[in-house]
């Protein structure tokens, strides 16, 4: 009867030992097939599991480039907005506005007499971005191609009077959306003109 037991135990241990070598090679396999290069097919059209990355909304135009809309100044809106009006927000400038803003891009961009050209959500009345260029201002800016054109007077006091040595101008260009400046040139100081933009691109 131990004969027997022992026939049992043994060919039990084999059966454990060949259950514990297959399961190894099996692992092994398994391994290396998850380590190997998947190619593709030549005839079937491979597809994504992953879900694209929806796209941003595209960027609103610009809606009006500069003061008096246009080259012809005539401050006619192509707009069919209709009264009556309400009031969706306030901005306070905390200093004159003495000429309107430009629309681009779902923004409002205007500078104040202080010389601080503010980027103005449109929606919210929220300040995107803000530049202080210790000048004044006395003109209207103007967008074209994701750039907003802004001419600056002399440096404060605004009204002063003296020689052309002191009384110096400047033209900044800002990057619409972030405000950074993109390039400044020094001039006469410029006052109740606005910088003209050629071949506006309503982009």
């Amino acid at each position: 009867m131990s004969r027997r037991r022992a026939i049992v135990a043994g060919a039990a241990l084999c059966g454990v030992l060949l259950l514990a070598v297959g399961f190894g090679v099996g692992y092994v396999v398994a391994k290396r097939q998850a380590s190997a290069d998947v190619r593709g097919s030549s005839t079937v059209e491979f597809i994504p599991t992953q879900e694209p990355e929806p796209k941003p909304p595209p960027l609103p135009g610009i809606a009006w480039p500069t003061w008096g809309y246009d080259g012809l100044r005539n401050r006619v809106s192509p707009y069919a907005h209709r009264p009556p009006y309400r009031v969706a927000w306030t901005f306070r400038a905390r200093s004159l506005l003495e000429f309107p803003p430009a629309i681009a891009y779902g923004r409002l961009y205007v500078t104040n007499n202080s010389g601080v050209t503010f980027a103005v959500d449109a929606a919210t009345g929220k300040i995107a971005w803000r530049h202080r260029s210790g000048r004044c201002v006395a003109s209207s800016p103007a967008v074209d191609g994701k750039v907003v054109y802004q001419a600056f007077l002399n440096r404060p006091p605004c009204n002063a009077a003296g020689s052309p040595s002191v009384l110096t101008g400047e033209v900044i260009a800002f990057d619409a959306l972030t405000g950074r400046v993109r390039w400044r040139a020094a001039m006469g100081p410029t006052g109740g003109s606005r910088p003209t933009c050629n071949g506006s691109r309503r982009r």
